[in-house]
């Protein structure tokens, strides 16, 4: 801060020599120096409140919406004697935006329930959440109904949610992701066939016993012809 008494031409600032508080700290009182001459001393009252850092305004998310004719996938599917259908709607790029989730005899608590979950899938989908995240959060979640699957790829299932998730996963998401996840597509398969082809190979072919044959402590082979006649 320049000093008050000094000329334009001869500004060079000044020192804080002292400096006090009052107004239960929320205003400071400084005693000044100038650096030109030293015999100008001077008082400045300053805030002790920092000001509040200007509020940083984020972006929102945009709603990417479905088109109006797209393509999708219904999937019928069983667990634990539960059937229903699951469709999944696509983008024109073939990524997934939206999935509805119908129950053959469900009751209303649990239709209500599957629908609520699909609608909230879809929501997220649309608005930028990726599949793999969503995925993480509901797969392996343990309630009924659960059980056993009628789609080899997912053969047991925790729940339903857990079920259309790995569903999901195994129609929208890449192989190591499915392996990850214990969905045995047919890629998967023939990964696992692979990798245990090459941990644990086939013996090779061992002589037959005639092959081989029996040798005698003289080192001739027993049932041979002698060579002296």
């Amino acid at each position: 801060m320049n000093c008050p008494k000094c000329q334009p031409s001869e500004q060079q600032g000044s020192r804080v020599i002292e400096t006090r508080t009052f107004r239960d700290g929320r205003m400071l009182r400084r005693r000044r120096q100038c650096l030109a001459h030293a015999e100008h001393r001077f008082t400045t009252y300053e805030s002790a409140v920092e000001p509040d850092p200007p509020e940083i305004e984020m972006p929102r998310p945009k709603r990417k919406r479905m088109p109006r004719e797209r393509q999708s996938i219904t999937h019928k599917f069983s667990v634990g004697g539960h059937e229903g259908f699951i469709t999944a709607g696509m983008y024109d790029d073939g990524t997934v935006g939206e999935i509805f989730v119908t129950g053959a005899k469900e009751d209303s608590t649990l239709r209500g329930m599957m629908d609520a979950f699909a609608t909230s899938v879809s929501l997220s989908l649309q608005y930028g959440v990726p599949l793999e995240d969503l995925v993480g959060k509901h797969t392996h979640r343990r309630f009924d109904p659960e059980g056993i699957t009628s789609n080899a790829e997912i053969p047991f299932a925790m729940s339903l949610p857990d079920y259309i998730m790995r569903w999901l996963a195994s129609r929208f998401l890449d192989v190591d992701k499915q392996e990850e996840l214990g969905i045995l597509t047919p890629v998967v398969r023939a990964r696992k066939a692979s990798a245990e082809a090459e941990r644990f190979p086939e013996p090779s072919e061992l002589p037959t016993a005639k092959s081989r044959g029996r040798r005698t402590k003289t080192g001739a082979r027993r049932g041979s012809r002698s060579e002296e006649t």
